[in-house]
């Protein structure tokens, strides 16, 4: 049995997102950013997932939401603090 994975970064966040990072800051995504994450939910629809996980911060799950109707797994330790991850 073969697993893959798939790994999706958010799409773009409200504000200044180009020019500087969020880290811990619990942005929303901005109207850009939900139309990336709906064309790659619209990408990966013919693919099933067994699980998805996500990180807790507002801009992840919103993603999330957007491009898959599988329930996400949210987990803590998905955070960025001070340049690396939980």
């Amino acid at each position: 049995m073969t697993a893959e994975i798939v790994f999706v970064r958010h799409g773009e966040t409200a504000g200044e997102s180009r020019i500087r990072l969020n880290g811990r800051t619990d942005v929303p995504l901005s109207d850009l950013g939900r139309d990336q994450m709906r064309r790659v939910g619209s990408a990966l629809a013919a693919h099933r997932f067994d699980r998805v996980l996500t990180s807790p911060m507002l801009r992840a799950r919103q993603s999330t939401s957007l491009m898959t109707t599988t329930a996400p797994e949210i987990i803590d330790g998905f955070t960025e603090q001070g340049g690396r991850y939980a």
